[in-house]
């Protein structure tokens, strides 16, 4: 390894809706391209912070400790989220 670093910005939502109508993306930032430098350091600094928690407004708990305080039973059940339909020809999506 050369101390390499690549960094990830933007949003891994696939729904239809988000790929469809959201545009989303994932933007890729590398630590060798001067040009991306900067942007590097600031994701790799949030994620430290996030790792070490220290972000404001926010709280990182180990999995167990979650699954203590009954969190994990506040999520929504994947299985009953649907994906709306999409109404498109051949070649459109």
């Amino acid at each position: 390894m050369d101390g390499n670093t690549v960094a990830l910005g933007g949003s891994a939502n696939e729904s239809a809706n988000a790929l469809v109508d959201n545009f989303e993306c994932i933007d890729v930032f590398r630590s060798w391209n001067s040009e991306d430098q900067e942007r590097v350091t600031e994701k790799v600094e949030d994620f430290q912070r996030l790792w070490d928690n220290c972000t404001p407004n926010l709280e990182v708990l180990e999995f167990l400790e979650a699954a203590q305080r009954s969190l994990l039973q506040r999520c929504a059940d994947p299985f009953s989220i649907q994906e709306p339909r999409l109404f498109m020809t051949e070649g459109e999506y």
